[in-house]
This record gives structure tokens, C-alpha cells and sequence, in this order.
């Protein structure tokens, strides 16, 4: 996490005339600071954008809307148990433990961990926060309207990232009242939580259901085939995931 400077960031956002909620692609790098703000090719607005790559992702978040993609901030604003490295849990108790920051996502790093008080010992990139019950959904909101709702299953002696099933439910979830005054425009919103609780946001679709699939079961290991012989193995991966099988 970068500490503070008096030095211009080369990400500062600079003076314009242009609308606030149009979205911008900057150059990174330069001690000039940005160019000037040209339409992103990986806008809402772009034709047929719908599931972009990290790098596409960060471009077409508007400056003022970056703190939704920090989960510590988030969670602060949503009123959560929670705080940096190097703070004092409340109580000795078991935290989440994960960085306050992760594009890639597939919960790296992330881990439950018991916590006396201190958490010096931490990244300074992580943060600690209150464990949630409850379901664990991904939720998929088109123009702030309800599109998907998945559902994810996993093993409690499983690492965090290490899912079993994901599948298709039918659930009425609200869109987050947080997110009804961003900046920019997104067509596409992505939620997670659990329980009511919302844990994190992209500014994309979920992009494990693609396929118009209806179930996907992501493969860790060397998986015997025929345990799944209904269904049809994607290559698809990312992290320690070598791929889904699929309901197509």
C-alpha cells in the first residue's frame, strides 16, 4: 500500500471539463501525469464488453469509485468489525485475514485465523475482519437490476479459495444501497456476500458462468472423469484451478 507523498501520483486525477460519470483510460507510469481522458475501449459503453481482463477492469474504474475494489475500506464504510495491519482487534476472537486489495481475485491469501491482538505480524497490505455466516453468493446486477445469483459451496476444512460446486439459484437480492451513487456508469455490477453481508464488488459479470451454463464445478486436481461424465470439462484456469465441468 503506497504511503503518502507530496509528489504528484502519476494516477492523480486531473482537473476536466468532461463529464464525471464518463468513464476515462489512463496512462500509467507517466510523472506528467494522465493524458487526457479518452472514452475507454473497455467502457459499459463498448460493444460487447462484458467479461474484461484485470487489466480491463482497472481501466474502466472511474478515480473516485477505486475504494469499492478495497475490501478494507468497503467493509469500514459498511460498518464491519474491522482495521489495517498493525491495529488491535476488539477481541481476541478468529478474523479474516485477506489483502485489502485483489484484481485477480480467487480469494489468494486469503485465510481465517485466530487473533489474540495484535496484528503486527500481518502484510501491510492485508486487513483483519468479523468472520459472516451464512450463504455465500455471487450476484450479478445489470443497471443496478438483479440478473444471477449463484450460489458456492465448499468444504469448512477447505482453504477459502478451494470451492467445490457453484449453481444457479433463484434468490431476490436487492442491489446494494452503497453502490447507487457511484461515479461511473457500470452495466454490470458484481457482488459477493455472505449472509446480507456484501464482502466485495466488480465492475463485471461473473465471468465462471459464460458458457450459459447452469453449474460449475471447478477442478483442483487430477479429477477421475468419470465421476462427472454428464458433464463437459472447460479449460479454464486461473490460480491453482485448472478448469470447470459443466452442465453443457
Amino acid at each position: 500500500m503506497a504511503d503518502s507523498s507530496s509528489k504528484t501520483s502519476p494516477l492523480h486525477e486531473p482537473e476536466s471539463t468532461v463529464e464525471d460519470n464518463q468513464v476515462f483510460s489512463y496512462v500509467v507510469g507517466s510523472q506528467s501525469g494522465p493524458t487526457e481522458p479518452q472514452p475507454s475501449p473497455y467502457s459499459p459503453l463498448a460493444a460487447g464488453w462484458m467479461y474484461p481482463t484485470d487489466d480491463e477492469e482497472w481501466q474502466i474504474i472511474h478515480p473516485k469509485d477505486c475504494w469499492v475494489y478495497n475490501k478494507l475500506i468497503l467493509s469500514r464504510v459498511l460498518g464491519y468489525t474491522c482495521g489495517p495491519s498493525g491495529t488491535t482487534v476488539p477481541k481476541p476472537d478468529f478474523y479474516i485475514v485477506r489483502p485489502s486489495m485483489n484484481i485477480m481475485g480467487m480469494s489468494r491469501y486469503a485465510r481465517i485465523e485466530w487473533i489474540e491482538n495484535s496484528t503486527n505480524h500481518f502484510h501491510p497490505a492485508e486487513f483483519w475482519c468479523e468472520v459472516f455466516e451464512g450463504d455465500h453468493v455471487s450476484v450479478d446486477f445489470h443497471n443496478q437490476e438483479l440478473d444471477l445469483v449463484i450460489l458456492g459451496h465448499r468444504h469448512s476444512e477447505n482453504p477459502l479459495y478451494k470451492w467445490e460446486k457453484w449453481e444457479k439459484i433463484d434468490r431476490k437480492i436487492e442491489f446494494p444501497s452503497i453502490l447507487s451513487s457511484l461515479e461511473g456508469n457500470y452495466e454490470w455490477i458484481n457482488c459477493e456476500m455472505i449472509g446480507n453481508k456484501l464482502i466485495e464488488v466488480h465492475f463485471r459479470r461473473n465471468p465462471n458462468f459464460r458458457y450459459g451454463n447452469n453449474v460449475a464445478i471447478p477442478v483442483w486436481d487430477q479429477v477421475e472423469g468419470e465421476k462427472y461424465q454428464d458433464l463437459t470439462f472447460i479449460d479454464d484456469g486461473n490460480y491453482l484451478r485448472r478448469g470447470f465441468f459443466i452442465d453443457k
